[in-house]
């Protein structure tokens, strides 16, 4: 009889052991694309006046066939349902989207166009559109850069006095990405005519490139990588959203000079908290090449002090990095004071993957 219960005994536990939920479980997060060959970055995210989540990337199938895609969620970004392709009308390949709800219902997009090398126009063009059905359509509304210069990756913002704003990377004629800065144009009716370019963020010294732009109460903060020290995030900020602090004394996104992040910033407000991330995540005392903090992927850094110190969270998913673009350029959205929502792009050796997933705002 003893015999009979030990044996019992042991089928159970052994049999919740099995049930129970492993401890080292690693969550890669949820998939919203996978492709083996079609490579995919430059994952945007809002939250629409009516609750509903729109997402949009850009997508290669060859080196001169890029587009943009976009999902909605009506689940507070727990599933996904595809929208629609946006291909450009008169060129091939477009990327680094910027979206932006400016009214309830209308929606603005913007992205810089590639042009093939020895074919004109030679640099970058820069378009923005409009939607008024989620994502589902796009109106054509302006030419910002018409290819004559270097520039990428348009943010948009609204300034204090209410103007639309798109920032963008700007390297001029040369293309020399060393003398790189962040520019700033303006528009009174809703995208439709521009003002002249102007300087926001840089010295025609230094790369500074990549823009994420985010309002905290009366603050704006500005997320940007900055080249003189190997690629580092950097956080300006404007009380007016023009006029912006020096990027050269800007702290950077470390974590007690032990961890920092570098290259292709995310950059979000909530509750008082800013809370951010760079494309990697490495050991600030070592030199070039990087070598990688043991969180790397793993965890974004938070800030309780307007950007001057930063600690780490733990990210709402683990990033996964088979090849160098992997989480090339993510978004961090807050859904409530308390979840954050996250989507980038995280490589397999065998897959090029967009995913997402929502995690607690945990900033003790």
């Amino acid at each position: 009889m003893r015999k009979g219960i030990g044996f019992f005994i042991v089928l159970l536990l052994v049999t919740l052991a099995l049930l129970a939920p492993s401890a080292s479980a690693v969550n890669y997060g949820h998939t919203l694309y996978s492709s083996p060959s079609n490579h995919v970055e430059y994952a945007r995210a809002i939250k629409l006046a009516n609750g509903k989540l729109l997402v949009a990337f850009n997508i290669m199938y060859s080196e001169w066939d890029g587009r943009l895609r976009f999902y909605k969620s009506v689940d507070n970004g727990e599933t996904f349902s595809f929208v629609t392709e946006f291909a450009d009308p008169t060129y091939s390949w477009i990327g680094a989207p910027a979206i932006l709800e400016i009214s309830p219902g209308t929606i603005l997009l913007s992205y810089n166009i590639d042009t093939p090398n020895n074919q004109p126009p030679a640099g970058q063009i820069i378009k923005v559109w409009k939607s008024t059905d989620e994502g589902a359509s796009w109106t054509f509304l302006a030419t910002v850069e018409d290819g004559t210069n270097w520039c990428w990756e348009p943010e948009f913002a609204i300034s204090s006095d209410g103007k639309l704003q798109l920032y963008y990377s700007y390297a001029g004629t040369t293309m020399d990405m060393l003398q790189q800065n962040i520019v700033r144009r303006e528009s009174s009716d809703g995208g439709v005519t521009w003002s002249s370019r102007v300087t926001a963020v840089g010295n025609s010294r230094n790369h500074v490139g990549m823009p994420r732009i985010v309002k905290g109460g009366s603050t704006y903060y500005m997320a940007v990588e900055y080249y003189e020290d190997l690629g580092g995030v950097r956080i300006v900020t404007s009380t007016d959203g023009k006029t912006w602090s020096s990027v050269a004394s800007a702290p950077p996104m470390d974590k007690d000079n032990d961890g920092w992040m570098f290259s292709t910033p995310a950059l979000t407000y909530v509750n008082g908290v800013l809370i951010g991330m760079g494309k990697r995540y490495a050991d600030w005392y070592l030199p070039f090449p990087f070598f990688y903090d043991e969180n790397d992927g793993k965890v974004v850094l938070y800030s309780k002090d307007g950007g001057q110190t930063w600690k780490e969270m733990a990210a709402p998913f683990t990033i996964q990095f088979a090849d160098d673009s992997s989480n090339w350029s993510p978004t961090l959205l807050p859904l409530s004071n308390t979840q954050l929502f996250m989507i980038t792009n995280s490589d397999t050796a065998s897959a090029h993957r967009i995913m997402y997933d929502t995690g607690p705002i945990s900033t003790p």
